[in-house]
């Protein structure tokens, strides 16, 4: 077993030809099915509350087209183009944010643990969608140079995500 190794030989070494193989299939056909239905989510939310006439099948080609586009580059240059995104993506929600002020009552957060634990647990398969950062870094880690320097980095963006989808969560109940 080396660091070297990717997800894909790692498995094949690790469990044998045949049963790797079935896992890799499995874990390509996850992947898959994943972002199709990460590009319905994306495309429903565009169509309900941005482009209302547009088709759907042209927004999913249009987002198809803009992920195919970036996909075809270097990890680096993905990676920069993310964070430009991300970071006007927060600008844009810290501008909402002031410009709604008024309207915030920190008592919509009350009681804290309304739901019982089950209830939770059952609602827990839609917050995978927001975890796939975790995933992805089993499958990106022996592209990178320098992986123990870039592990640091990458646990740095999943809480960022994470917190930036709590902050999310905490902002949507407090004004609605």
């Amino acid at each position: 077993v080396s660091v070297k190794e990717n997800f894909y030989e790692l498995s094949s070494n690790l469990l044998g030809k045949y049963l790797g193989r079935a896992l890799n299939i499995c874990y390509v056909l996850y992947f898959i099915t994943f972002s199709m239905l990460l590009l319905i989510l994306v495309s429903d939310v565009i169509n309900v509350w941005i482009l209302h006439r547009t088709p759907r099948w042209a927004v999913i080609l249009l987002i198809l087209l803009a992920a195919s586009y970036i996909a075809k580059e270097h990890l680096l240059t993905i990676s920069k183009s993310f964070l430009v995104f991300s970071l006007l993506f927060v600008f844009l929600i810290v501008l909402l944010i002031l410009a709604y002020m008024q309207d915030v009552h920190f008592g919509r957060l009350l009681p804290i643990p309304a739901n019982e634990p089950l209830q939770i647990l059952k609602s827990s398969p839609q917050a995978f969608v927001s975890l796939i950062g975790f995933e992805v870094i089993l499958f990106i880690m022996p592209f990178i140079k320098k992986p123990a320097e870039s592990l640091k980095v990458l646990s740095i963006a999943n809480g960022f995500t994470v917190s930036l989808y709590l902050f999310l969560l905490i902002t949507c109940i407090v004004y609605f």
